[in-house]
């Protein structure tokens, strides 16, 4: 591997989803293409798939969050469930200093904690689902430093 390009998550509505990234974490739009058509279909093997599809750069480092909203006849008519349980979901987590404060300003801009704040031996952590339905976990290290 040469390097870490990008998390992409699935999102009900691309631009939801990107004004909440960049609301809550301060993340900024580098890339943007919409109703993509062939490329989605060619790369999921899915015939009539669309997307919107957006990619954001954290404000800090060089990691690439992609969101894609896909449209089309191929997309399942059942919506995802909350939590990233099922083949194929995921999420993406951010160190906080301050979990909680974290948490409050997140919800300030309309994402639902899912389950409760949980105590691992690293620290404390939460997931999120955003207004878009991407889930989100936020962690508190007690050392302060990276996972």
């Amino acid at each position: 591997m040469k390097s870490w390009h990008h998390s992409s998550l699935a999102v009900t509505d691309i631009d939801r989803a990107a004004r909440f990234y960049r609301q809550a974490f301060g993340f900024e739009t580098v890339f943007e293409v919409r109703g993509m058509s062939r490329q989605i279909a060619d790369i999921t093997g899915l015939r009539n798939l669309r997307c919107d599809l957006m990619q954001l750069r954290a404000p800090v480092g060089d990691h690439v969050l992609e969101l894609i909203a896909f449209t089309g006849d191929a997309v399942p008519a059942a919506g995802p469930p909350d939590a990233p349980v099922r083949p194929g979901a995921g999420h993406v987590c951010f160190v906080v200093d301050d979990l909680d404060a974290a948490l409050s300003h997140a919800q300030g801009h309309g994402a639902r904690l899912l389950g409760t704040i949980t105590a691992f031996e690293e620290g404390r952590a939460a997931y999120l689902i955003e207004p878009a339905g991407s889930v989100i976990e936020l962690e508190q290290l007690d050392d302060g430093s990276p996972p």
